[in-house]
């Protein structure tokens, strides 16, 4: 039994070239499916000291936010299911963010020292 598709190129570069085409094709699509939706877990206003979990679902995730007022501190981090944090951030950015995936860990937010009362909004992927 033989796989796969049969094509006749007078040129192998031709081959080559309609190969990759079609594999690139494969692969893009396969990853705009790899990776989880974005939502929004806990949005508001807050004063200092204060964190927000996202539901306490463990899940993968391909990143975690806070959107807030620019210039005022907000932490991002993960908690694995044996409670230990991991990529713990803290800054002054807007939005305050972990980029990174992390296999498995529910999701929180911060803030540090943010008294403005602007609306902040904190997000992530999976769930």
């Amino acid at each position: 039994m033989r796989l796969g598709v049969r094509m006749r190129c007078r040129s192998l570069g031709v081959c080559t070239a309609i190969a990759l085409v079609a594999i690139s094709a494969v692969v893009m699509v396969a990853s705009a499916y790899a990776h989880l939706p974005q939502f929004t877990y806990a949005s508001g206003s807050s004063q200092p000291y204060s964190a927000f979990p996202g539901w306490e679902a463990f899940n993968h995730r391909d990143y975690n936010q806070a959107w807030h007022h620019a210039g005022y501190t907000w932490g991002v981090y993960y908690v694995t299911t044996d409670r230990v944090i991991h990529a713990w951030v803290r800054d002054t950015a807007n939005p305050t963010k972990w980029p990174n995936e992390i296999g498995y860990a529910t999701i929180y937010c911060e803030n540090v020292d943010d008294t403005t009362g602007t609306v902040f909004t904190c997000q992530s992927t999976g769930g």
